[in-house]
């Protein structure tokens, strides 16, 4: 990706990458500042043929570059939604108390994003096979941003639905307590994912009747692509979802 000539900057990825469609673009812009400490508007990024995003900024936490670009690190920030399906749209950071706020979100580090890529160079991978563990992708060990961690928690806030937590332990049981492989990660979380829908089918819809309600019918795990994941507090990431052939409008 070097290139003698200056790179062309682009702030695309606020109307066409996953995390703006996730999010919103005005969350999306939050989550710059959160995880860059600059203003949104001062983030610099360039789009690759691949469809990624990758930012020059360095971030807030000590996360290694992706790639070199002119001579500049560079970190992958997100890519551009790819044919499929709608994304599933999420609240970023729910209502809550002031000093909570402060202190896990407004105070806190920032990882970069974590995206899957398969061997294939494809993005995602559906939630049945993650949770089965039947998956070829690219990358044997837990992506390097997560490997200094020992757990983290998923959230997941689905429309309409109560907001779970789920906690994930990033290393196995051995005396070493070494990172668990990027394949293991993969299927803790496609697991939680898909327990998480297998239980929306059996509570009712909080609010007016929804288009992303789950269930026989309508929207089950079959059809959702997981394609990574967001850090959104100090030790809260929520996945990247995104179905495979429905649009929800």
């Amino acid at each position: 990706m070097n290139d003698s000539n200056a790179p062309q900057f682009t702030r695309d990825f606020l109307t066409d990458g996953y995390i703006s469609y996730t999010f919103g673009p005005r969350d999306a812009e939050g989550y710059l500042v959160q995880l860059f400490a600059v203003d949104a508007a001062s983030v610099r990024a360039i789009r690759h043929q691949s469809g990624a995003f990758y930012v020059l900024n360095r971030p807030s936490h000590n996360s290694p570059p992706a790639l070199l670009v002119n001579g500049q690190d560079a970190w992958l920030l997100d890519y551009a939604v790819r044919t499929g399906g709608s994304v599933v749209p999420q609240q970023l950071w729910p209502s809550q108390g002031q000093g909570d706020r402060r202190r896990y979100v407004d105070q806190a580090q920032f990882s970069m994003p974590v995206f899957f890529i398969n061997a294939s160079g494809s993005l995602g991978v559906p939630v049945t096979n993650a949770a089965a563990g039947d998956m070829q992708l690219h990358g044997v060990n837990l992506p390097s941003q997560l490997a200094d961690k020992t757990a983290m928690t998923i959230r997941i806030s689905w429309p309409g639905y109560p907001l779970p937590e789920h906690q994930v332990q990033l290393r196995d049981q051995a005396p070493t307590r070494n990172p668990i492989t990027l394949e293991r990660f993969v299927k803790i979380v496609g697991s939680r994912v898909k327990q998480f829908l297998l239980d929306c089918e059996r509570v009712p819809v909080q609010g007016p009747p929804s288009n992303w309600i789950v269930g026989h019918g309508n929207i089950t795990s079959d059809e959702v692509m997981l394609i990574g994941l967001v850090q959104v507090s100090a030790f809260g990431w929520m996945p990247i979802l995104q179905l495979m052939s429905r649009v929800v409008l």
